[in-house]
């Protein structure tokens, strides 16, 4: 038998020989070599970021633990956490947010902590202390903001301004760099993270990065052949040559919208088709429990919605690794 201290150090020379997650050509490899696929959920929403932080953000703390517990039984293998700078920036947030942190990893989730509703100015700080607060575990990642420059009230050009975006970035590339924190950085794109092309002009000097790209239906009664193409030439294609996963996709994006639930199911369908052919490194659901048609469960009952069981079927049930 090795004893406490044998697998001690068993541990600790697997974790110096590249023993956290990484980014080796267009694939996420996970700690112990084998490929990584995202299977992830938005929970918990609302704590930290998104409104209502009173009602359903608040359940949905209370609830963490066995909400993570529910999605890792169902097939997940992330959380994605969104955050708001100022819901965090005194000690009694920092520790709400660990004890969200400790619960997602007491299942072995990774979670993305994701920057959200804040300037630059904001974010940067943050972004900073949570990498060294978090830096020690490869099983925590951060997005430092979602969908930048277009959550901001009238965003304007500010949302397609890939020369700031680019300038902004990387600013938060070498704060996390600095802060000692090894594990992939995901970063969203100007333009919503609808179309990531822009990334090939304006570089952001780490290897070990991931590109997120978001999806909703808005006025598509399916995933027509000229949907396909936009998402192939918007962000898809890129995948066969870097790491890029749908980390936002929903059911609901506004009553303005056609919001059809038959583009949801075949989009879902259309993305485990693009995983497992070598390319997608993955698809992130919006969101677990919400007040609107994305939530995947009933804040109710908690039985899956049928958005959620559209996720669970035709994602997390279906999609091989290979």
């Amino acid at each position: 038998m090795l004893g406490i201290v044998g697998a001690l150090v068993l541990a600790l020379v697997a974790f110096d020989d590249g023993g956290g997650f990484r980014v080796e050509g267009n694939r996420i490899v996970a700690p112990d070599g084998s490929r990584f696929v995202m299977k992830g959920v938005v929970a918990p929403y609302g704590t930290f970021a998104g409104g209502d932080a009173a009602g359903l953000g608040r359940l949905n703390e209370r609830s963490a633990f066995e909400d993570f517990e529910r999605i890792a039984e169902l097939g997940a293998n992330t959380v994605k956490v969104y955050v708001t700078p100022t819901a965090v920036d005194d000690e009694a947030g920092r520790e709400r947010l660990d004890k969200v942190v400790d619960a997602a990893r007491a299942e072995d989730l990774v979670v993305v902590l994701t920057g959200f509703y804040a300037e630059f100015d904001e974010t940067l700080p943050w972004v900073r202390r949570a990498a060294a607060d978090y830096a020690a575990d490869p099983y925590v990642w951060l997005l430092p903001m979602n969908e930048p420059g277009c959550t901001v009230p009238d965003p304007g050009a500010a949302c397609t301004d890939y020369a700031t975006w680019q300038r902004e970035h990387r600013r938060y590339v070498e704060a996390i760099r600095a802060a000692g924190m090894d594990s992939p950085i995901m970063v969203n794109a100007p333009g919503y993270s609808w179309d990531l092309t822009g990334v090939r002009e304006h570089p952001l000097g780490d290897s070990n990065v991931v590109l997120g790209a978001h999806r909703y239906a808005n006025d598509a009664r399916g995933l027509t052949a000229e949907g396909r193409h936009q998402i192939e030439e918007g962000w898809a294609r890129m995948a066969r040559t870097r790491p890029v996963v749908l980390d936002e996709v929903g059911n609901y994006n506004g009553d303005g919208f056609a919001n059809s639930v038959t583009w949801t199911r075949e989009m879902i369908s259309w993305a485990r088709g693009w995983v497992e052919q070598g390319a997608g490194s993955g698809v992130v659901a919006f969101n677990w429990r919400w007040s609107d048609p994305n939530t995947l469960t009933s804040p109710e009952n908690g039985r899956l919605t049928e958005w959620g069981r559209i996720f669970v079927e035709r994602f997390l049930e279906e999609t091989s690794d290979v």
